[in-house]
């Protein structure tokens, strides 16, 4: 897959990328990344907090990244190869998902529950129109439980294994958990 990604970047072809989802912690991680892996390339950032769309393209380090706080302007009016759906919405991720396909634009999902409950019917919609949908990792326990395998694999032995973020707090309040969430922008 590397050396696939670096001939991209030489012959100045890489798959353009649109995040959804951009402002958001997920979603910003994702934008950087474009910025770090040869033949990929940021093309637009959207999120419903414009300011967080911004950073995100920022971020990215590429120029002319679009970035906006409405999806569908967006889609009619830049070429995209790939989007990547970061919401931590249902609905919302759902409308993306079959946008996206109808437009023949490939869709990774970050978003457990739209993938859980749409999964077969975003499946047939790809199909139909010759592009892929698939899952990241998935969420934190599938990235550990695929970290681990790849350790194991490696030969070493496991001593210990976590999701360990800096969220544990033994003696958390209701209070403390709203101040949380919204200086992440989670609801």
């Amino acid at each position: 897959m590397y050396d696939a990604l670096v001939k991209l970047e030489k012959e100045n072809r890489p798959i353009r990328v649109a995040v959804v989802g951009a402002g958001g912690s997920m979603g910003k991680g994702i934008c950087l990344q474009t910025k770090l892996t040869p033949g990929l390339k940021l093309v637009a950032a959207i999120d419903i907090n414009q300011a967080g769309a911004k950073e995100a393209a920022r971020l990215s380090g590429h120029p002319g990244v679009l970035f906006s706080d409405e999806l569908l302007p967006v889609l009619d009016k830049i070429p995209i190869d790939v989007l990547v759906e970061s919401t931590n919405t249902v609905e919302f991720a759902a409308k993306t998902c079959m946008e996206a396909l109808n437009r023949k634009i490939h869709v990774v999902l970050m978003n457990a529950e739209v993938d859980l409950l749409l999964r077969p019917y975003l499946d047939h919609l790809a199909e139909k129109n010759g592009v892929i949908i698939t899952s990241d990792a998935g969420d934190q326990d599938g990235v550990v439980a695929r970290m681990a395998e790849e350790i194991q694999m490696w030969g070493f032995d496991l001593v210990m294994l976590g999701n360990i973020k800096g969220f544990l707090n033994r003696y958390a309040t209701i209070e403390g958990m709203k101040k949380e969430a919204a200086k992440r922008y989670l609801n």
